[in-house]
């Protein structure tokens, strides 16, 4: 589970992934189309793991805070 924090307004919307490379890949992607928020901000914005997601039992297993 991955969290993107935008400076200005706090965390948004939690993400399941499947790792922690794929969570890696995707923010990197969302950087790329001009035309977005985060092509045109990216010092604002930071992503963060909450801690993991068993798909098969239907588990978190939060990060410590």
């Amino acid at each position: 589970m991955i969290a993107i924090k935008d400076a200005k307004i706090g965390f948004g919307g939690i993400r399941l992934v499947v790792n922690e490379a794929v969570a890696r890949r995707d923010f990197e992607i969302m950087f790329k189309d001009k035309n977005d928020v985060y092509y045109n901000n990216p010092g604002d914005f930071s992503l963060y793991s909450l801690g993991l997601f068993d798909s098969l039992s239907g588990s978190f297993e939060l990060e410590p805070t």
